[in-house]
């Protein structure tokens, strides 16, 4: 995809076995929502036979008929339709809230590193949250998320019939490589003598500069990695009280620099 300035971004999109895992892990959190929610509706139940004999009574005042007996059916019947009613809440909005608010993943997702993003990869918004998740009642047909996982198999990139309404796709946060540690070279500390009280100025800022310096001088082309050496070089100079080295100089002086703060 092109982001807004025209530059090449690439997402890595999730394929069909981590995005079953995670959801492996969310079902596992619902179910547990939904025992929770099992247990406050049977602490709730004897205000539910108290509402329903209240509309019983009201109901037969209104036909006149006082012999209807108020059975206590009603109130669990109300209660079984009310606890199917709010796990599908469940259901959907426990991956509404989440995508919107937890960068894009559910607890299952972040544990695998997966998150749900825009086909133009901004952030998912609520109204695509909201139809992704609403679709799951469809790719959820005929039983264990079957015709979802059939579009995934088939769809390009890998996408349920929900990402395909809601323009969204499943992404990996996959973790870049460790960066490597910058090599001193025994030479490098006797090139430039710097003194205590130099060495005393060069705080986390001064280092990051220097490192950072001095690994992009590396990608670059000898004309670009000198003008980059010497202004780096120029700017730590002046923080430390130190003299700025000539331009053709500056990427040994930085790296003279360095290794006298590795070695201290």
């Amino acid at each position: 995809m092109r982001s807004p300035e025209q530059v090449a971004l690439e997402l890595p999109v999730a394929g069909p076995t981590s995005r079953i895992l995670a959801y492996a892990i969310d079902a596992t959190l619902m179910i547990a929502l939904s025992i929770g929610l099992l247990a406050l509706v049977i602490w709730a139940l004897p205000i539910a036979e108290w509402l329903i004999d209240l509309l019983d009574r009201a109901a037969d005042e209104l036909v006149g008929d006082e012999s209807g007996d108020p059975g206590l059916g009603n109130a669990g019947l109300l209660l079984i339709a009310l606890y199917i009613g709010l796990q599908l809440v469940i259901e959907i909005f426990y991956f509404v809230f989440f995508e919107v608010f937890w960068r894009g993943s559910s607890p299952g997702k972040r544990a695998l590193g997966l998150g749900v993003v825009g086909e133009n990869g901004l952030p998912v918004s609520f109204t695509a949250s909201l139809v992704r998740n609403l679709l799951r009642a469809v790719d959820i047909l005929p039983l264990s998320y079957l015709t979802g996982l059939v579009t995934m198999l088939v769809a390009e990139p890998t996408r349920r019939l929900g990402d395909i309404a809601a323009g969204t796709i499943v992404i990996r946060y996959d973790r870049g490589r460790p960066v490597a540690p910058l090599e001193v070279a025994p030479a490098d500390a006797e090139h430039v003598p710097f003194t205590r009280e130099q060495m005393d100025r060069v705080g986390a800022t001064e280092r990051q500069l220097l490192r950072q310096t001095l690994r992009r001088v590396e990608y670059l082309d000898v004309e670009d990695a000198r003008r980059l050496s010497a202004r780096s070089a120029r700017a730590l100079a002046d923080r430390i009280g130190a003299d700025a080295p000539d331009d053709d100089d500056a990427r040994d002086w930085l790296r003279a620099l360095h290794a006298a703060i590795s070695r201290r």
